[in-house]
């Protein structure tokens, strides 16, 4: 089979379209037995379980990836373990790649239509947004103005005083 998705550690096995999006179902690759990150005795293979994580779109239509991981159990002290997929958020159950595309049209488009587009949920869209707004304002540091332009908008019925960069054309506070 073509590999659609192009992410390390996984090969697809089968696709099939459904409730208006792809679903592309995959195998991690199986590497070497880990070891018990608590008592360091060697682990042994206890059964795959599916996750389901949220891609970019393919053909205009949303993508969902159902990853089979192999799961890992300690003999000596009974712990369960699965192995780490570079690519995958799993904070949001996507991958990086969309995550980054959703921080890349966040501030430009509605969080329904990005919702819409990528099969996520509106609050997902949310929170990704809000995380990447919490970086900026860590970030991003304006410079005092050096041509200041102070003027008002009517926004939602009411008047704020918007104060500018003259020198940048940026916008530099709105204020009430």
């Amino acid at each position: 089979m073509i590999d659609l998705l192009n992410l390390p550690g996984v090969k697809p096995v089968d696709y099939f379209s459904q409730n208006h999006g792809i679903t592309v179902v995959a195998e991690a690759l199986d590497g070497d037995l880990p070891l018990c990150a608590d008592c360091g005795k060697p682990m042994y293979r206890h059964g795959k379980r599916p996750n389901l994580f949220a891609d970019i779109p393919m053909q205009m239509q949303p993508v969902r990836l159902e990853i089979f991981r192999p799961r890992y159990r300690c003999d000596g002290c009974g712990k369960m373990a699965t192995p780490e997929l570079m690519f995958l958020d799993e904070k949001h159950r996507a991958t990086k790649r969309l995550v980054d595309a959703i921080r890349e049209r966040c501030l430009g488009m509605s969080f329904h239509a990005l919702a819409e587009q990528t099969g996520l949920a509106v609050n997902t869209i949310k929170n990704i947004a809000h995380d990447l707004i919490e970086e900026l304002e860590r970030t991003v540091h304006y410079e005092t103005p050096i041509i200041m332009g102070i003027d008002e908008v009517n926004i939602a019925g009411k008047y704020r005083c918007v104060i500018t960069n003259l020198a940048t054309n940026n916008i530099y506070q709105m204020l009430p």
